[in-house]
């Protein structure tokens, strides 16, 4: 008995220089009755190459959009850390200027907690944000 023939290698790009080249065959369902390729078809054809490309220079996607997401989702807990502190900060100690501002906005989001916690107990703006 033979052995079965392993599966063939999927088709895949290759660099030509700075060049990716990324062959694409044509077949007769991805045409029209007169042969004219479906334009949607080319969006599928460039993202199998883009993905080609990127795997081919080691770059794994999956990895990339997990930490996409992590740092999406602690950019979006700062921006609301910033809005809650400016928002019960303004109404403890009044309108608030704009060095103060500034300085909320280019904290950590370890300083922003630290404020927050702060808050109830301290006497004034300056107090807060210099520890006293």
């Amino acid at each position: 008995m033979t052995s079965p023939l392993p599966w063939p290698e999927p088709s895949g790009g290759r660099f030509d220089g700075p060049v990716h080249r990324f062959a694409v065959r044509a077949y007769f369902e991805d045409t029209d009755l007169s042969g004219v390729v479906y334009h949607a078809n080319y969006l599928r054809w460039f993202e199998r190459a883009r993905s080609d490309l990127v795997a081919l220079l080691g770059v794994d996607q999956r990895e990339g959009l997990e930490q996409g997401l992590e740092q999406g989702l602690l950019l979006g807990r700062r921006e609301e850390a910033v809005s809650i502190l400016e928002r019960l900060l303004s109404k403890r100690f009044g309108p608030l200027s704009e060095t103060a501002r500034d300085r909320i906005h280019n904290a950590s989001l370890e300083q922003l907690d630290h404020w927050t916690d702060r808050l109830l107990d301290a006497p004034s703006l300056t107090s807060l944000f210099d520890g006293h």
